[in-house]
């Protein structure tokens, strides 16, 4: 075997290892910005539905209104239908949904719905 073919097998094992750390990484983006906005989802939600119970007194659209101007900031959507107020008047309900910044999950679409992230909270309305 001579020297320029040893070369170029090394050179294509280079290169297969390379792309290889390429996807890896591409796959560890994706996966850690999934589950970044999966926790983020769920604090925004708290937040939003704070806010909606503090405004429910003036009713649902103002509540709802509150969890959206709340969300909108950081990339999150009240999901539409999703507001309510509990027949007694106590509680507060708001769905928040979220998009995840991947690089090619939310472009495949059999894999487009691990980048969306949903989350539900209650919460009490003040007297």
């Amino acid at each position: 075997m001579s020297d320029s073919e040893r070369g170029g097998i090394i050179t294509g094992w280079l290169l297969r290892i390379l792309v290889g750390f390429f996807i890896a990484a591409l796959l560890l983006f994706d996966g850690g910005s999934i589950i970044i906005t999966r926790v983020q989802v769920d604090g925004d939600t708290e937040n939003a539905a704070r806010e909606g119970a503090l405004a429910a007194h003036e009713g649902l659209d103002a509540a709802c209104e509150a969890a959206k101007n709340t969300v909108a900031p950081v990339g999150g959507t009240v999901v539409e239908g999703s507001c309510a107020i509990d027949p007694d008047g106590r509680t507060f309900t708001v769905t928040i949904e979220k998009t995840a910044k991947t690089l090619f999950v939310k472009h495949i679409s059999p894999l487009r719905h691990f980048a969306l992230a949903r989350a539900s909270r209650e919460m009490p309305i003040p007297p």
